[in-house]
């Protein structure tokens, strides 16, 4: 029985936790214009996601229909 196993992804989950905590806090004390910048690229990011997960599973529809068909 080894105690690093169960150590090190508590210690990294943690350490992730806090990084995240830190960038929050971080973020609010530099202020609203970065935020809003960052807001902006986040939802760009989520458009392109939301995209691209449509098209896929327009594909995948469009296989199966395909695939029916035969």
């Amino acid at each position: 029985f080894d105690l690093s196993e169960i150590y090190w992804p508590l210690c990294f989950r943690f350490n992730g936790c806090l990084l995240v905590m830190w960038l929050l806090l971080a973020g609010a004390i530099v202020g609203i214009s970065i935020s809003s910048e960052f807001s902006v690229l986040l939802h760009c990011l989520w458009s392109i996601g939301n995209m691209y997960s449509k098209s896929m599973s327009y594909l995948r529809i469009k296989n199966f229909i395909f695939n029916l068909k035969k």
